[in-house]
């Protein structure tokens, strides 16, 4: 019999933990009843995909580069974040706003604020 348990050891030990667990379940487990609703995500409507899209239209093709500056990311509605290097924020400002022309529609109204 000694035999036995000390080959069976690890199996008896996980018996013993299903029995414990099982009557802690059955003493304080979950009675059921309660008002609680379930937990749901909320999902995006299609008009506040819309309205983003209109707020945001270029988020797709951020970042944007030129030489010595680089349109990062939106601050704002419609307000572009720029980084500047070695170049001045004129040569900048004209690129970034050819690029906003050629974009037709979505490129209009833009913003471009500079990082200090």
């Amino acid at each position: 019999m000694k035999e036995k348990l000390e080959k069976y050891q690890v199996i008896v030990f996980l018996v013993l933990v299903v029995v414990v667990m099982g009557v802690i379940k059955i003493k304080y487990g979950y009675k059921g009843g309660g008002d609680a609703e379930p937990i749901t995500m909320p999902t995006p409507t299609a008009t506040e995909e819309e309205k983003f899209e209109k707020d945001y239209p270029l988020w797709q093709l951020l970042p944007y580069q030129g030489k010595g500056f680089v349109a990062e990311k939106y601050i704002d509605i419609r307000t572009l974040l720029v980084k500047a290097e070695g170049v001045g924020e004129s040569v900048a400002v004209k690129a970034i706003g050819m690029w906003l022309e050629g974009l037709g529609e979505a490129g209009a109204d833009h913003k471009i604020q500079f990082d200090k």
